[in-house]
């Protein structure tokens, strides 16, 4: 169980204030707390209507760290496991530009006109 000092046990919040936790860490600049997390959010509620957002949110705390292998992986999840979701057009966005980050040009153009179709 994580408890973090000054914040009541994770397990006794919503799925809408675990998020909103996460998501207030991610504004502010803390990406690894915020990475937790969503990480926690996701173990917890994989089956939330929040689920696909905070895998993207993940992923943007990934690509925040310039950690883009990561950020790759969640992004991807997000229109893998959730192609419906309002998300799916930024993760792949997201996604081609990680790509080009650590230089795989070939997939980067991929995602990209993914992004378009």
């Amino acid at each position: 169980k994580m408890i973090l000092p000054g914040r009541p046990p994770l397990s006794s919040l919503t799925p809408m204030e675990v998020y909103n936790l996460a998501y207030n860490d991610y504004l502010k600049g803390n990406y690894d707390l915020a990475a937790a997390g969503f990480q926690s959010f996701l173990k917890q509620f994989p089956e939330s209507t929040l689920t696909p957002h905070a895998l993207y949110w993940l992923g943007e705390c990934f690509y925040s760290k310039k950690d883009f292998f990561n950020a790759i992986e969640s992004f991807d999840r997000v229109s893998k496991n959730f192609p419906k979701s309002e998300k799916v057009p930024t993760a792949l966005l997201k996604e081609a530009y990680s790509y080009l980050e650590v230089g795989d040009k070939t997939n980067g153009r991929s995602y990209l006109k993914k992004v378009i179709e």
